[in-house]
């Protein structure tokens, strides 16, 4: 990092341990670190890390529509194939307290019902170490699997699951929003290997302000991508994933804060008045950011209401 720079936040870690990176340097610093993607532990979000704020839905959202998954089904359990790292760990206690609100079972022998295991899978896995975790629950008694990992590894165990016959009928596979958000940048091999994969993946409506920021984005990509063709001119929301829409809006959410903590860092100083609701810039930053999305957040979820009872 540039020490002569005058950095005010950091937009963009997008894996826990990315994250943990740069807590240090924040934490010390006192510079906010706005997170955008779905990638990263929920424990993140807490002390120590005070200084963490996430712009995307936590993991730990996911768990209620999974479980959801196995009730309508009659799915009575699952096991958990979670990368060895502490977004892999991060869905677990969700994972369970979802599965005790949808009234399920929850023991600790394999003959009970309900039951949700799990097996860890090192984040730099070789072949040879996804076919013994993929041996591990093949023995087990159940074959509903949810697959919660970054989705390069993702794509890598569900490759060797194919090579194994495990993606026949008999089994069923679920895949958190990691995998889902990242499908349409796999490669057709790896999608192919993935058929039959039921995944969870981020779903913004299309409202006007989508489809003209997408006309926009497409746009400015053409005049600075002249021989590039755009294939899907007529689709405006295809290629805008959910991640994109998240930096977008950080982005301006961290400018609008930024832009409010010196307008009344300005206003502190005409007044010579030294009590404000924030300590110094960055505190400041960074309450005025968590303020701004919890309002986005209500907002969201009376659009969701309104949906709903149509």
């Amino acid at each position: 990092m540039n020490k002569n720079a005058q950095v005010e936040a950091i937009i963009g870690p997008q894996t826990s341990a990315e994250v943990e990176l740069f807590a240090g340097i924040a934490i010390r610093n006192h510079i906010p670190i706005l997170s955008f993607s779905p990638t990263t532990s929920p424990a993140l979000s807490s002390p120590p890390t005070r200084f963490f704020v996430r712009t995307a839905a936590s993991i730990a959202s996911q768990a209620a529509p999974i479980a959801a998954i196995l009730d309508v089904f009659s799915w009575r359990a699952a096991v958990l194939l979670h990368e060895d790292s502490l977004y892999g760990i991060g869905i677990l206690p969700a994972l369970v307290h979802a599965f005790q609100v949808q009234g399920q079972l929850l023991a600790g022998s394999y003959g009970a019902r309900g039951v949700v295991d799990s097996v860890s899978v090192p984040a730099d896995a070789t072949d040879g170490r996804l076919d013994a975790a993929l041996r591990a629950v093949k023995i087990m008694p159940w074959r509903v699997y949810v697959v919660h990992m970054l989705p390069a590894l993702a794509a890598r165990l569900f490759r060797r699951a194919s090579v194994a016959g495990m993606m026949s009928e008999g089994y069923a596979w679920i895949a958190t929003a990691g995998v889902g958000a990242a499908a349409d940048g796999l490669s057709p091999d790896d999608i192919e290997h993935m058929q039959g994969v039921v995944s969870l993946r981020p779903y913004v409506q299309p409202t006007g302000q989508v489809r003209s920021f997408t006309r926009r984005l497409k746009a400015r990509f053409r005049r600075d991508n002249p021989g590039i063709a755009d294939e899907d001119d007529d689709d405006d929301v295809a290629h805008t994933s959910a991640s994109l829409l998240w930096l977008y809006d950080t982005a301006w959410a961290a400018a609008a804060a930024a832009d409010r903590c010196l307008h009344q860092s300005s206003n502190a100083r005409e007044e010579h008045n030294t009590t404000t609701f924030c300590d110094g810039k960055t505190g400041c930053l960074v309450e005025t950011f968590r303020r701004r999305l919890r309002r986005h957040e209500t907002r969201e979820r009376r659009g969701r209401r309104a949906v709903a009872n149509e």
